[in-house]
């Protein structure tokens, strides 16, 4: 049996609009830094940074900026990506435990 190595599953994965809002969100509820990690992932997964700023109409210096853990980039930005990525933005109430920890 051959092991695929991770960063290839997990690309391939990313591909699924369901598994991908699932492994954003996820990643939002750690932090900002790792939500933004996680987010260039995805674009690399859905066509890589050039492609994907291309269809954001930004530049592709400004996303590398923007998901290196360390970005501070503005929401209509992550609203672009997202849309480029065929995903959304959402928001939902908090669950009980969240709330605690807010």
């Amino acid at each position: 049996m051959t092991v695929k190595p991770f960063r290839e599953t997990l690309f391939n994965e990313l591909k699924d609009d369901e598994f991908a809002a699932a492994y954003l969100e996820d990643a939002m509820s750690d932090s900002t830094e790792e939500f933004l990690i996680a987010l260039g992932c995805v674009i690399k997964a859905r066509g890589g940074m050039t492609r994907v700023a291309e269809d954001a109409q930004l530049a592709r210096e400004a996303m590398y900026r923007m998901v290196s853990g360390t970005g501070n980039p503005e929401f209509r930005s992550i609203q672009k990506v997202l849309r480029a990525t065929g995903l959304k933005f959402s928001i939902g109430p908090l669950t009980e435990p969240e709330r605690v920890h807010a």
